[in-house]
C-alpha cells in the first residue's frame, strides 16, 4: 500500500514539474527577445590560461579608480575565491563602487555569512535568477550563465572562466583547465555595462553611478565586434543562420555537444553542401550524463563526414564557433540545448579575419593537436551502461 502511495506521489510530482516547465517557458518567451548591439571597434585580447586570466583580472581590479561591476555564474568557496572577495572588499573600503552579482544556483555554495561580511565591508552583493512563483521549477532551471566584468567603465571581460581554484588546475580530475576569455577596451564596454545594469536591476537592486563615470575610449585597435545577449530566446535561430551561411568551414568548441534539432539540421545541411565541419569536445566530463547525451548527435555528424576531436590535455570548457575563418563567436554559451533555450548568455561576434586566424585559430589549432580523433565506430559502439545512460539522458535533453 505504501509503495502505491509513493508511486502516485512521484507521478503527481512529474506531472506538476512538466506543467510548471511548459507553461513557465511559454509565458517567459513572450516577454523577452534576443538583444543584438551595434558593431563596435576596439582592442581585444584572447586569454586561454587560468593563471593568465586571474593575473590580468586581479591587476585590473586592484588598479581600479572608480567602479567595479562583476557578474559570475559561479563563485566558489575556496582560497582563490576568498582572495577575489578580499580584493573586492579592499577596493570598496577605498571608496570605489563595487557590485558583485552571482547566479543563485551556480553560486549557491557561497556561504551566507561571507556574503554578510561582503556587504558590511561595502561590497554591494545580489543573487541573480532566484526561483520564484508561479513557475518555480522553470525559474529554478533558468541560470544566469554570463561572466561579465566591467572596471572603471573602460575595461571589460567576457568568456568561460568563473571564480574558483579548478580554473587554475587545483581540481586534479579536471586539470589543467582550458577555456577562452576576452579582455576588451573601447565603446563595446558600454554595451556590457548596460546589460549588467539590467541584470542588477532584475535582481531587485538599484543602479547608481560613480561620481567620475565616463564614456569608454575608442581604443587603439580596430577589431570589429558585436555583443549578443540571450535569455533562452533567439540564440537558436541566430546560430542556425550563421551555420547556414558558412561556405567553407565550421569549427565548434564546446564542453557539451547537445544541439537542438534546428542546430543539428543546420550542421547536417552544411556537411551535405561540402562545408568542412570540426567539433572539439573534452575527453573528460564535469557533469553526469552530458557525454552520454552527446553520443546520438555525434553519431549523426560523424556519419555525415564531420571531424570530432576529443581534447586530451585536461578539461576543455571553451565556447567558440568559427565560420570560414572570417567570423568568430566567443562567449558564455555552450553548444547545448540549455544554453540556447534556458540560460541567460552573452556572446561576442568578432569580424576580423586577421585576429581570428593569427590569434584565436593559433590557440585552437594547439587544442586540436592535443586531441584524439573520434571515429563513427567509437561513437556508435557503446557499452550497455553507457547506452542505458544515453537513453536516460534523452529524456532530460531540455535541461542538459
Amino acid at each position: 500500500m505504501i509503495w502505491m502511495w509513493a508511486v502516485g506521489l512521484v507521478i503527481v510530482l512529474i506531472i506538476w514539474l512538466t506543467i510548471d516547465f511548459y507553461f513557465g517557458k511559454k509565458w517567459f518567451r513572450k516577454r523577452v527577445a534576443l538583444r543584438n548591439y551595434p558593431i563596435q571597434t576596439g582592442d581585444l585580447e584572447f586569454i586561454t590560461d587560468g593563471q593568465d586570466f586571474f593575473k590580468r583580472l586581479f591587476k585590473d581590479i586592484n588598479d581600479s579608480t572608480s567602479s567595479i561591476d562583476i557578474l559570475f555564474y559561479i563563485v566558489k568557496n575556496d582560497a582563490l575565491s576568498e582572495h577575489f572577495l578580499k580584493l573586492l572588499e579592499q577596493k570598496a573600503k577605498e571608496g570605489i563602487q563595487v557590485r558583485l552579482l552571482c547566479d543563485w544556483v551556480g553560486s549557491f555554495g557561497l556561504k551566507r555569512k561571507r556574503i554578510k561580511q561582503l556587504k558590511a565591508n561595502g561590497v554591494q552583493f545580489a543573487f541573480s535568477n532566484r526561483p520564484k512563483p508561479p513557475f518555480f521549477f522553470f525559474t529554478f532551471q533558468q541560470r544566469n550563465h554570463r561572466k561579465i566584468t566591467i572596471i572603471d567603465q573602460k575595461i571589460a571581460y567576457i568568456g568561460g572562466f568563473n571564480i574558483g581554484g579548478e580554473y587554475i588546475g587545483r581540481k586534479l580530475r579536471l586539470s589543467p583547465w582550458r577555456d577562452y576569455h576576452l579582455r576588451l577596451t573601447g565603446p563595446g564596454v558600454s554595451d556590457l555595462l548596460k546589460e549588467f545594469r539590467m541584470d542588477w536591476q532584475a535582481a531587485g537592486e538599484k543602479n547608481t553611478e560613480p561620481a567620475d563615470s565616463s564614456v569608454p575610449n575608442a581604443g587603439n585597435g580596430g577589431i570589429m565586434h558585436q555583443f549578443t545577449f540571450s535569455d533562452g530566446v533567439g540564440l537558436d535561430e541566430q546560430l542556425e543562420n550563421e551555420l547556414l551561411k558558412a561556405k567553407k568551414s565550421i569549427l565548434i568548441g564546446s564542453p557539451y555537444f547537445i544541439p537542438t534539432k534546428r542546430l543539428l539540421d543546420a550542421l547536417l545541411k552544411a556537411l551535405k553542401r561540402g562545408v568542412h565541419v570540426s567539433v572539439i569536445i573534452p575527453c573528460k566530463k564535469d557533469h553526469p550524463l552530458v557525454r552520454e547525451a552527446a553520443y546520438p548527435f555525434l553519431q549523426q555528424i560523424l556519419k555525415a563526414g564531420a571531424n570530432v576531436y576529443q581534447f586530451q590535455a585536461g578539461f576543455y570548457h571553451a565556447k567558440a564557433i568559427i565560420i570560414d575563418h572570417e567570423k568568430a563567436i566567443i562567449g558564455t554559451a555552450n553548444f547545448d540545448q540549455r544554453s540556447v533555450s534556458l540560460n541567460f548568455e552573452c556572446d561576442c561576434f568578432i569580424y576580423n579575419p586577421s585576429f581570428i586566424q593569427n590569434v584565436i585559430m593559433k590557440e585552437i589549432q594547439e587544442d586540436i593537436r592535443q586531441s584524439k580523433i573520434m571515429t563513427y565506430k567509437e561513437a556508435k559502439k557503446l557499452d550497455p551502461a553507457t547506452y542505458a545512460k544515453a537513453i536516460l539522458a534523452k529524456t532530460l535533453l531540455p535541461l542538459l
